[in-house]
């Protein structure tokens, strides 16, 4: 069965692309061209899950997460992060505000399905518990890497030991 999903970002070839491999994989999918956007749809009908950009006019991917906690909207939406950024922390503050797994772009389409149908097989409290232990290595390790004088990017350095 699929289930009902919410692909949010500025760039239309990636709402579309997402949305013809997500409904051909049995998915019910929406569309959102930005944060505003994607708020009144979360407000309309919380998806079962969401692939989020986090840069995008009027309201960015962080200000949608921020908006969904304080008006207490889709809590139990999965949120994935879907962004070109690679800084560390761009993917910290995400998952401090909801998100539960972060994917760069350019990704593969197919990639995407997979990572967002294990999403969706995990119960919110699980996700919750992983997304405060990944947290907590990620700041560490930022912290670690600080220390070192090593670059804050988030590339392979943080991001493999998670």
């Amino acid at each position: 069965m699929g289930h009902e999903l919410l692909i949010v970002d500025d760039d239309h070839n990636i709402r579309e692309m997402l949305s013809l491999v997500l409904e051909d994989a049995g998915h019910n999918v929406r569309v959102a061209s930005d944060g505003v956007e994607a708020v009144a749809a979360v407000e309309a009908s919380a998806p079962e899950a969401m692939v989020l950009d986090l840069m995008m006019p009027r309201l960015d991917g962080h200000g949608v997460l921020r908006t969904m906690r304080e008006r207490d909207l889709g809590a139990e939406t999965r949120v994935l992060v879907l962004t070109c950024k690679l800084h560390a922390g761009e993917f910290i503050e995400a998952w401090q505000l909801g998100a539960d797994e972060y994917v760069t772009k350019p990704v593969d389409p197919f990639v995407l399905v997979e990572k967002l149908q294990d999403l969706l097989t995990i119960p919110v409290a699980q996700l919750q518990e992983e997304r405060e232990s990944k947290l907590e290595k990620a700041v560490l390790l930022a912290r670690l890497e600080s220390s070192f004088g090593k670059s804050p990017s988030w590339g392979s350095s943080i991001r493999s030991r998670l």
